[in-house]
């Protein structure tokens, strides 16, 4: 047995500015006077500085050295303070997921409070549309800010440079599709940084595990205005339980360019692959009975092995993503950002299991039952206008977001099985299992499609009132169309269609009482569509971070 690791949590040290910052923070509350004499500064000269700073190769973010985040883009869209989000953002940064070497998403994710899956850390398949945030399912993740829709047991933790998770309803910035009442989880990708930078490292346990990974950085030139990264991964993970693994192969390509001193572009190329054989958990119960006399019936105790898969049961995913986004900054103030990505994805699965029961004489049965199902290919869209200022009307000082976006999905799928009866097959001791012969004629049994609609438009705005107090406030106008339609026959397949508007808003008033500590009091909606009715959930949250 592989031992357990143990990982060491240091307290956040505050670095030499920060204690300044702590200290004039505090000394503004004792009731002394300062007499300060006059200082002349030595002239600068204006000229010589660059109009903007550069926006590529500004070294590693926070949360490298260090577990301190104190800025996030999830709740604003912008890089901001999380001091000026009326709402709880929290960062898993680069250095715990260094530290931790967590395999999944869901298991970094059990760093945060409030966020949970029903399937276990060990649970091979990763799947984040299983992840509920303070209670409400989170239907859609994003990368970088834009809509994935690939999270179906395809997510790669490798090339992440952190992930930040916004609780609470997001429709101000994400609209009615991505825009959950629980909140939103955003995957931030590795930035290609201005010295050269390598890393290579390999997976080992007694499970049979064997992985490597690569992480390369460089400039292409001593100028250092085009930068590249390089991710990859390679590898199969086993787990404790029988006929129990997962293959990944990935790779990921970023290029960043300085187009001139006010101009820069970034593209990226991403492939993910996975094949997984799944595990069934550990079968407890079964039902006896039916209506109000159904009750709940202990199963014999298993060996912690078992497995109810068929060791031919296979999901295979595959992603095939492409992104760009180009920065234009005005000047020190006005900035525009415009950013676009599109995403191929499938997923295959063959799945045979089996079902426990009781007969009458008290023995177990294991009924096999066999499904398939090919989803795919799904395409998707998304696009994101942003206009960002920074600007002072009758003494008080703006921090405003405006943009829209539009996203689009739409994709086939179908279901299998197989012409006999799988039902004919049983065993009746889950730590032997006699598994059935291999389905053959298998045929397609159900077809369908989808398509998925979203434009929206946003305005956000961050007014300081003093130093110390804000108010927050802003509105997403979201105009959505959806469409489905399935059957088991192509030719007669029955449709379900929606479209509407609607609102998402939200408002929230921020007081810092000390550098990193904030109290707010926000209220924020999100748009729920649905078929035939439309309603608002609104949250209320008083807090102090």
């Amino acid at each position: 047995m592989p031992s357990t690791p143990r990982f060491r949590f240091t307290r956040p040290t505050l670095r030499s500015n920060e204690r300044l910052l702590l200290v004039g923070g505090c000394a503004l509350l004792l009731p002394t006077q300062v007499h300060a004499q006059p200082v002349e500064l030595p002239p600068i000269d204006v000229s010589a500085l660059p109009a903007v700073q550069p926006m590529i190769g500004e070294g590693r973010p926070e949360g490298h050295k260090d577990y301190l985040i104190t800025r996030s883009s999830t709740g604003s869209k912008a890089e901001l303070p999380n001091s000026f989000v009326p709402q709880h953002v929290t960062t898993i940064p680069h250095k715990i997921i260094e530290e931790q070497a967590p395999r999944t998403i869901t298991e970094a994710l059990q760093n945060v409070s409030g966020v949970s899956s029903p399937y276990p850390s060990y649970y091979p398949l990763d799947q984040l549309t299983s992840l509920y945030i303070r209670g409400f399912q989170v239907s859609t993740t994003l990368r970088d800010g834009l809509w994935d829709p690939t999270p179906f047991g395809n997510a790669w933790i490798g090339n992440l440079e952190r992930v930040e998770v916004l609780k609470g309803p997001s429709a101000l910035l994400y609209g009615a599709y991505s825009g959950d009442v629980g909140g939103a989880l955003n995957l931030v990708t590795k930035k290609p940084l201005s010295d050269p930078h390598a890393t290579i490292s390999s997976e080992f346990d007694t499970y049979g595990t064997h992985a490597v990974s690569a992480d390369l950085s460089t400039p292409f030139a001593d100028n250092k205005d085009w930068l590249v990264r390089l991710n990859m991964h390679e590898g199969g993970h086993r787990l404790f339980a029988d006929d129990t693994f997962f293959e990944k192969r990935h790779i990921s390509g970023m290029l960043q360019g300085q187009l001139t001193s006010q101009d820069a572009i970034t593209l990226e190329a991403e492939y993910r692959w996975q094949n997984t054989h799944p595990y069934s958990g550990q079968p407890g119960f079964v039902t006896v009975g039916s209506g109000a006399s159904a009750i709940l019936a202990p199963l014999a105790p298993t060996s912690r092995d078992t497995n109810l898969y068929d060791p031919r049961s296979t999901y295979r995913y595959r992603s095939d993503a492409l992104r760009a986004v180009y920065e234009h900054k005005f000047d020190d103030n006005w900035s525009f950002k415009s950013s676009a990505q599109y995403t191929l994805t499938s997923r295959d699965t063959v799945s045979i299991t089996a079902t426990p029961s009781l007969l009458s004489s008290g023995a177990e049965k294991f009924t096999q039952s066999y499904s398939e199902i090919r989803m795919g290919p799904v395409y998707a869209v998304d696009t994101d206008q942003m206009l960002h200022g920074r600007f002072s009307t009758f003494g008080f000082s703006h921090d405003l977001v405006l943009g829209g976006r539009f996203t689009d999905q739409w994709y086939k799928m179908d279901m299998r099985k197989p012409t006999n009866s799988f039902s004919s097959f049983y065993f009746n001791d889950p730590n032997y299992p006699n598994w059935g012969a291999p389905a053959l004629n298998v045929y397609q049994y159900m077809f369908g499609d989808s398509d998925t609609h979203q434009f929206n438009e946003y305005l956000n705005d961050v007014v300081s009132i003093t130093d110390q107090l804000r108010l927050s406030a802003g509105v997403n106008l979201v105009q959505y169309r959806s469409f489905s339609e399935s059957g088991m026959n192509p030719l007669k397949m029955s449709s379900s269609k929606s479209r509407g508007s609607g609102v998402g808003w939200r408002v929230g008033l921020l007081y810092d009482f000390l550098p990193g500590f904030t109290a707010y009091s926000g209220y924020s909606t999100t748009f729920n569509r649905n078929i035939r009715t439309r309603r608002m959930t609104g949250r209320f949250r008083l807090s102090i971070r």
